[in-house]
């Protein structure tokens, strides 16, 4: 050996690459629980591209004996569609093809209700059907029908069937399902089953990772995008910690013979996983062993959490091994390490596999069973400081030791300063190996915030200035610690806003009195005109439009009867409103000369500019006689009986009571 040295466990690399990187991890995060009785989710009735192929994967956790549906596409009225499914424990793929069977591959002899993790794939070739748990062929039945139409109307439901008012419900858990329109083979199935795949993977037709955190939608991550709803579920309990064998990266073995097997798989930089020295049991057919980039659920249990920066990850096909090694290679001299394992992703407790270890030269051997590793070194330089900062400002990280530290930076010192996100290191020799420490340091986004342009406040008015909301907290320039404020003065105005990180930002808005222009309409203008005539108002305004009380949008209005009217003048966005009265005064044009002989032409004694129907008329001859008189004159005096010659008028207005007298001189 030279300057590597192994160790038998699943490791958390703590020394890996020379700049900080930022970890994307995936893993298996959450899952969907079902009750068994009423709850399950839907999807829509797409086809999804299925013609006669399919293949249907979906991880399970159960212990029900019952008739329970996983996946489901199926019309068993139109004779087409499939079912991933479970009766009596054991896993089966069914449907049907157009030919008028109903097709099964067969139930599995390996028993899947047994509480824990296992994949499932339904496999339909288009003349045979096969059933695969755990990555191993566990049925098939052979057709030869080479017309089968798989495309089904039906929605895509997952945890339930129903059919003539029967219905079968889901008991258990599930996650990472997957829908393909061609039939994959065992080892497409192998190679993907304990890891994340790309959304855009080429025939990929669903693609259900169960990650969301909250609502009741179920994303599809596939090219479709037909997402999901859940039917009677509580969308917080619904969702549980996910302990499927899943990883960002994996490898597996499924060996005619055990003897001298190995499978291996890198870590971080520079470092190397493997699983040998297998003890198989008579079921064990295969194992997997993955990698996950990133902090586990949990880091309860370990001595130095905060170092926890990945995971790893054995998976024993179909049963569990009787013993098998797991062991690492690192380019580091790491003093002592400390060795945690788990269960699997569901389990919170980490427990101490073995003491330390000095220079990584003993192995460990397991029991055979599932379990996840994490592994640290002991002899550590404790870094201090947080582990996240907000974008544009900083953090400094400490250790307090007497040895002579050097950072993954190529800084050395106490002390570095950090401004971007990533995994952060530190060594220092001490004596023959390294003692070291690891954090991961993220960047928190800052909120975005903007108040918008500039408000202009009209004379009179008030504006409210309103943040977006959303944000933990607010405080506005003025006290204020509301998510909006209503002002009624210019000045400069700003907010900082909190998001739930504690990340804060600022928006500052400038609030401008807006300039008055010049109006020639003075308010509250009297116009008096005489009866009979209008009255023309004029609020021609530069840069201005407008609304009057009548609804007219012109600079001026001709006012036809008496009133008040008003009109907005608006310049800028600001409504500057003028009041005008218009009222009517007795300016009286009376004849005094008509020609009553029928001609229609002056043959009456008109008078204009009195109110009509609102005048007193009395008719005099030269003699002093009254010959005519009307208390609401109609101005229809005058006939070709009145013999000419001058007459005396008296006109008295009802209105204003003023009189009005004079000669009229009747000519014929």
């Amino acid at each position: 050996m030279t300057n590597s040295s192994y160790k038998t466990i699943i490791l958390l690399l703590l020394l890996s690459c020379l700049f900080p990187f930022i970890l994307f991890a995936q893993g298996p995060k959450n899952a969907l629980t079902f009750n068994g009785f009423n709850n399950y989710v839907s999807f829509s009735h797409d086809s999804r591209g299925i013609t006669n192929q399919v293949t249907t994967e979906a991880w399970i956790k159960t212990t029900s004996l019952n008739n329970q549906h996983f996946v489901v596409k199926y019309d068993r009225d139109r004779e087409s569609g499939f079912q991933l499914h479970t009766l009596n424990g054991k896993a089966g793929f069914s449907g049907r093809d157009g030919s008028g069977q109903y097709r099964l591959s067969g139930y599995s002899d390996v028993f899947v209700a047994d509480g824990e993790w296992h994949h499932l794939a339904g496999v339909c070739t288009g003349t045979s059907w096969l059933i695969y748990v755990d990555g191993v062929l566990q049925g098939e039945s052979v057709t030869n029908y080479t017309q089968t139409d798989l495309r089904s109307d039906e929605p895509l439901l997952v945890g339930t069937y129903f059919y003539l008012g029967q219905t079968w419900y889901y008991n258990g858990e599930v996650d990472e399902i997957r829908v393909w329109n061609r039939a994959l083979t065992a080892e497409e199935i192998r190679k993907n089953m304990c890891k994340t795949i790309p959304d855009n993977s080429t025939n990929l037709v669903a693609y259900f990772k169960l990650d969301e955190t909250s609502g009741s939608t179920v994303q599809d991550h596939s090219s479709y995008r037909l997402h999901g709803v859940f039917q009677d579920m509580d969308a917080a309990s619904a969702r549980v910690t996910s302990g499927a064998a899943i990883g960002d990266r994996s490898v597996y073995l499924y060996p005619s013979t055990w003897q001298n097997q190995k499978v291996e798989i890198a870590g971080g930089n520079g470092n190397k996983v493997w699983v040998d020295q297998i003890v198989a049991s008579p079921f064990d057919q295969g194992i997997h062993l993955y990698y996950v980039g990133g902090r586990p659920n949990s880091t309860v249990g370990i001595s130095n959490p905060q170092s926890v920066t990945e995971y790893y990850g054995v998976f024993p096909a179909i049963g569990n091994t009787n013993s098998y090694v797991i062991q690492y290679e690192s380019p580091q001299q790491l003093c002592e390490v400390e060795i945690f394992s788990r269960k699997d992703n569901a389990t919170s407790a980490w427990n101490l596999l073995n003491p330390a270890v000095a220079n990584q030269t003993t192995s460990t051997q397991t029991d055979g069973a599932r379990k996840e590793f994490v592994v640290q070194n002991k002899t550590e330089l404790p870094i201090v400081g947080a582990t996240s900062f907000c974008t544009g400002s900083s953090i400094e990280l400490e250790v307090n030791t007497d040895l002579d530290p050097t950072w993954s930076t190529g800084h050395k010192g106490k002390k570095i300063t950090i401004t971007e996100a990533g995994k952060y290191w530190v060594t220092a020799p001490h004596g023959t190996c390294l003692a070291t420490d690891t954090i991961t340091v993220q960047e928190l986004p800052v909120p975005a915030i903007n108040l918008g342009s500039n408000i202009i406040l009209c004379p009179g008015t008030s504006a409210t200035i309103q943040a977006p909301a959303g944000f933990s907290s607010y405080l506005w320039s003025n006290g204020s610690q509301s998510s909006s404020i209503t002002v009624n003065t210019a000045g400069t105005y700003s907010v900082e806003v909190t998001n739930a990180s504690g990340c804060t930002s600022q928006s500052i808005i400038q609030v401008e009195e807006a300039t008055v222009p010049t109006i020639i309409l003075p308010d509250n203008q009297h116009y008096s005109v005489c009866y009979g005539e209008n009255a023309l108002i004029n609020a021609t305004t530069a840069g201005a439009t407008y609304q009057w009380s009548d609804g007219s949008t012109f600079p001026t209005l001709t006012a036809a009867a008496t009133g008040e009217y008003w009109v907005d003048i608006i310049v800028n966005g600001c409504a500057y409103r003028r009041t005008v009265q218009v009222t009517y005064e007795e300016c009286p044009q009376i004849p005094n000369i008509i020609t009553p002989n029928g001609d229609g032409l002056n043959d009456t004694f008109i008078l204009i500019g009195l109110p009509p129907n609102n005048v007193r008329v009395e008719i005099y001859n030269r003699w002093g006689k009254l010959i005519y008189k009307s208390g609401n004159y109609q101005n229809n005096w005058g006939s070709p009986d009145i013999a000419a010659g001058s007459y005396y008028y008296y006109i008295k207005s009802s209105s204003s009571s003023k009189e009005f007298k004079g000669w009229l001189e009747v000519m014929k």
